[in-house]
């Protein structure tokens, strides 16, 4: 399925419906950080050649967490920061002064993996409440220094169908820290379909 196979008011479906889910998901890591995180408008997106169309690209100084979205709906939760802004965030958890250095420690990458079962949980709560679904996430897996294609991302966390390639893409920061994050879904090909059924769309 491209972008060109959905009515633009299907596509203005599933960002309304990912707007819901990013609201929540951001407010969530607001509270958890203390701070004010802001959204920039979701984007529909194609991925082009398995590659995560993340302005700037994927580079290997890239720290990601991957989720399976489980329940009435299949695909793939992926939260991606730079290494830099992942040390900013696990500073402010871990009340530090100093940021960590070389591999990230097991005490780091629980955190990590904390916050984006946080975020997941916060989107799917949110989505399913909107479409009258149940969608829970699965266990957290921790990406490193990621590649950042998305066979790469179907290996280290299986889903039950292949998912599409079609995104729902959103980045959130901190203005004054210079924090920032990408939030992607990715649905397999009956999620589209219910979501865009639960709608009417």
């Amino acid at each position: 399925m491209e972008l060109s196979q959905l009515a633009g008011k299907q596509v203005e479906t599933l960002r309304a419906i990912s707007n819901i889910g990013m609201d929540h998901a951001a407010a969530a890591l607001s509270q958890l950080l203390q701070r004010n995180i802001n959204l920039k408008a979701p984007r529909i997106l194609t991925i082009a050649d398995g590659q995560l169309p993340i302005p700037g690209g994927v580079k290997p100084s890239v720290i990601g967490v991957c989720l399976c979205m489980q329940g009435d709906a299949r695909g793939k939760i992926v939260i991606v920061f730079s290494r830099e802004s992942a040390l900013n965030m696990l500073d402010n958890l871990l009340s530090r002064e100093e940021s960590g250095t070389g591999s990230l420690t097991e005490l780091e990458s629980s955190a990590l993996m904390e916050v984006g079962n946080i975020l997941a949980s916060s989107f799917l709560n949110a989505l399913g409440g909107r479409l009258r679904i149940t969608l829970v996430p699965s266990v957290p897996a921790l990406l490193s220094d990621i590649a950042g294609t998305v066979a790469e991302l179907a290996r280290t966390v299986p889903a039950g169908d292949e998912i599409l390639p079609l995104l729902m893409e959103t980045e959130f920061f901190d203005d004054h820290s210079g924090f920032s994050g990408h939030f992607l879904l990715l649905p397999d090909h009956a999620s589209i379909d219910l979501f865009l059924g639960k709608t009417g769309a």
